[in-house]
């Protein structure tokens, strides 16, 4: 977003409230998407440990996704899974 001057009367303030709305409208809009795509990546290290539990650990998970999640949070996220297959 453009440097704006400073609001020196009302109808500026306009245009800058719009901008506000705007900038909020697609700070959701980004924040929704990744939430979405956090989801599928939960998803989808279950799936990844279900499949071969012991190929695929944490350790080895945690390096493949590039660390964007550290190993503990994934065990955490995958731990109940393997659990349930297990009961």
């Amino acid at each position: 977003m453009a440097y704006r001057r400073p609001v020196t009367d009302n109808e500026s303030v306009g245009d800058v409230v719009e901008d506000l709305m705007a900038a909020v409208a697609l700070a959701r809009a980004s924040q929704k998407r990744a939430d979405e795509d956090h989801a599928r990546v939960k998803e989808l290290l279950i799936q990844t440990r279900l499949a071969d539990e012991k190929k695929y650990g944490p350790k080895v998970l945690e390096r493949l996704t590039g660390n964007y999640l550290d190993r503990a949070t994934i065990s955490r996220i995958t731990s109940p899974a393997l659990a349930s297959r297990a009961a």
